[in-house]
C-alpha cells in the first residue's frame, strides 16, 4: 500500500509541475522568381518569342502585390499589407513575415496591385515605390489618368533590341 501511494503521489506530481507546450514561434521568408517558360528569367536578352511568334525581351520589371495572406487548417489567416518587387533590387525579392503562430499553413494568396479601397493617390509618398509606380492623375495634355499606383510595369525589346515596348498596368 506504502508503494501504491508513493507511486500515485509521483505520478501527480510529475504531471501537475508539468508546464503546458508553448505555441512555437516562427518567422517565415517569401522568396520571388520571375521566369519564362519555367526557367529562371534573363533580362536583356531578345530570347523569348509570345504567342504571335515576336521575339521580345525583358528589361524593367516591377510590380507590387498587396493582401498577402497565409491560411492554415484552422482557418487563421496572417497578412501583410503590401510589397513591391523591382526584379533590379535584390532586396526585394523576399520579404518575412514574423512571429507566426505554429500551424499547418496550407495556402498563400494575394492580389496583384493594389485594390480600390488602398489605390488611392499619395496614400504611400513614403514608400520606396511611390515615385516609380505613381499612378498620374491627369497628363500635361488634359487627358485623365485615374491616380493611384501602378500594379506592374513591363517593359523591354521585341522583334530587335530598337523596337521597345512598355506595358504599364493600374487601376
Amino acid at each position: 500500500m506504502k508503494n501504491t501511494l508513493l507511486l500515485i503521489t509521483a505520478f501527480a506530481l510529475t504531471f501537475s509541475s508539468c508546464k503546458k507546450d508553448k505555441s512555437i514561434e516562427t518567422n517565415l521568408e517569401v522568396n520571388f522568381s520571375q521566369t519564362v517558360n519555367g526557367e529562371s528569367l534573363e533580362q536583356n536578352a531578345l530570347q523569348y518569342t509570345n504567342a504571335d511568334g515576336q521575339d521580345y525581351s525583358v528589361k524593367k520589371l516591377w510590380y507590387i502585390i498587396s493582401d498577402i495572406t497565409l491560411h492554415s487548417d484552422e482557418g487563421e489567416n496572417v497578412t501583410k499589407d503590401y510589397h513591391f518587387i523591382d526584379i533590379d533590387n535584390p532586396s526585394t525579392l523576399s520579404f518575412t513575415i514574423n512571429d507566426l503562430e505554429d500551424a499547418n499553413y496550407t495556402s498563400i494568396s494575394y492580389t496583384m496591385g493594389l485594390d480600390s479601397i488602398k489605390n488611392i493617390s499619395n496614400v504611400y509618398v513614403n514608400e520606396d515605390f511611390h515615385t516609380t509606380m505613381f499612378w498620374p492623375e491627369e497628363m500635361e495634355n488634359g487627358m485623365f489618368m485615374g491616380g493611384g499606383y501602378h500594379y506592374m510595369k513591363l517593359e523591354g525589346n521585341y522583334t530587335n533590341d530598337t523596337l521597345a515596348f512598355n506595358t504599364h498596368t493600374g487601376g
